[in-house]
């Protein structure tokens, strides 16, 4: 049940309603709050655009406010929003080089590479700080990272002692936990607001109390003129010379995640699809890059979802609808992918579609007029992705993925090229090839869900069904299509 307009207010037509609406649903009575309506225009690309805004409000309360200092209030409000986002920053830069002769002599004679990035990680790698490793990443090129555990402002006054034992992890004594403060102020973030000393949080993934800076040494080729256009684009991907260089290092520190994870257990240390840069210098240039990191942008906050989304949200909290399972992991796939968790990616697409696929023939065969059991049976007998995708497809819409070349194309090479050397071999997948199998995936998805319902005729579960075997000359053309 949508939800209706109480004590609507027409401020432009000059008829203010305040009205009164109790609902029952289910035997349950819900007192809805009032909800103030107004037509407001706004300006999108220079065009005007008229729409209806709407908010929730005490009617009782709108009623004693005189109309004109009502309308002067709503019309500055509305002066505040607006239907796109009004603008995000990704990052900035700040450029600086080292003035001091002897500084530049000592950053070339320690340097291990020609180029020093620091950086914050959101765990505590518990490593000693000052250890450095060599990452050997990529085609077999090598990085330095060094350690280091810093405490926050959280964790005031805990001990820097960093010893380490052969075959023990090492803890400290005296941890002492303060807050939080009753009753919460949300004015503090959603987290309770907690301080401690010799602290920390278990499976910590935003660095409360204590999180590693590391430093990392390796080789670019990065000039003088690159760094001089630092805002000209190079095609095909928008990235600047800085974004490379910041790319090639968060390469790195998933690979050393990797390995931390592996030999640690500690589950919950993931691939990250960002690096809190705070600075890169490079060594030849006596060149230095000052980053503002903040995630994966800053913009014009939002205020709502659309209306449509808020009733739906509502709608399906209230009947118990579930997503569908292959939407989820979609999404899923999509936030692996931006934590540069790959191989969840491409494994998480493909099984999407599997269990899309699955679901959207095992219905098809129920409308063709078959019992669950033979539908079964039938998928069960063609149960290879490539076989529905071409045959079962084919039998129950006239129509086989290999009927749209670019689409069949783009997908066969993210099954057979990446896919299948990552479940049979544990190839691991490069970043495009990562993205390129969500895209494959959903727009495969997106294709069967448009096919039209055809004749209820069903040869190829009639063949299986009845243990028929097709002419030769048949299996054969259908193993070329």
């Amino acid at each position: 049940m949508r939800r209706k307009k109480v004590g609507a207010l027409d401020i432009l037509g000059l008829l203010p309603k305040i009205l009164t609406e109790n609902l029952y649903e289910n035997g349950m009575h819900r007192k809805k709050p009032g909800v103030l309506s107004i037509k407001a225009t706004l300006q999108i690309k220079g065009r005007d655009k008229q729409i209806d805004v709407s908010m929730y409000c005490n009617k009782e309360a709108v009623a004693t406010i005189p109309r004109e200092q009502l309308e002067a209030k709503l019309t500055a409000d509305l002066q505040s929003i607006s239907l796109q986002k009004p603008f995000e920053i990704k990052t900035t830069h700040a450029f600086y080089s080292l003035a001091d002769a002897r500084d530049i002599s000592r950053a070339r004679q320690n340097a291990f590479a020609n180029t020093i990035l620091q950086a914050h990680l959101p765990y505590c790698l518990h490593l000693p700080s000052g250890q450095e490793m060599i990452v050997t990443y990529g085609s077999n090129k090598k990085a330095k990272i060094t350690f280091e555990k810093i405490w926050t402002q959280n964790a005031i006054g805990s001990s820097e002692v960093d010893f380490f034992e052969k075959e023990h992890g090492l803890y400290l004594q005296k941890g002492v936990l303060t807050g939080p403060r009753n009753p919460i102020n949300p004015q503090e973030g959603w987290e309770q607001k907690v301080t401690g000393t010799n602290v920390e949080r278990t499976r910590d993934t935003n660095g409360i109390f204590r999180f590693s800076r590391i430093a990392i040494q390796f080789d670019t080729t990065v000039s003088d003129a690159q760094l001089d256009t630092p805002r000209d684009r190079q095609p095909p991907d928008d990235r600047t010379v800085v974004d490379s260089v910041v790319d090639e290092a968060l390469a790195i520190v998933n690979t050393m995640l990797g390995v931390y994870r592996h030999v640690t257990k500690e589950d919950w240390v993931e691939p990250i699809g960002f690096l809190a840069v705070n600075d890169i210098y490079f060594v030849d240039l006596n060149r230095g890059v000052y980053l503002m990191s903040i995630g994966h942008g800053i913009g014009g906050a939002m205020i709502n979802r659309p209306e449509k989304e808020i009733n739906k949200i509502e709608d399906m909290l209230l009947s118990a609808e579930s997503p569908p399972l292959y939407e989820i992991l979609l999404m899923s796939a999509e936030t692996a992918l931006h934590k540069r968790s790959l191989t969840l990616a491409v494994v998480e697409s493909f099984q999407a579609l599997e269990i899309f696929i699955t679901r959207y023939l095992f219905e098809a065969y129920l409308f063709a007029g078959l019992p669950e059991a033979q539908a079964n049976k039938v998928l069960n007998v063609k149960w290879k992705i490539v076989d529905r995708l071409k045959e079962v497809l084919q039998d129950v819409r006239g129509v086989k993925l290999t009927s749209e070349p670019v689409l069949w194309r783009n997908w066969s090479r993210s099954y057979f090229d990446v896919r299948n050397p990552l479940i049979h071999s544990g190839r691991k997948p490069e970043l495009t090839e990562a993205q390129s199998a969500i895209e494959a995936n959903s727009a495969v998805i997106t294709w069967v869900k448009s096919l039209q319902v055809k004749a209820k005729s069903v040869p190829l579960a009639e063949e299986i069904l009845n243990g028929k075997k097709r002419p030769f000359l048949r299996k054969l053309i259908n193993l070329f299509h």
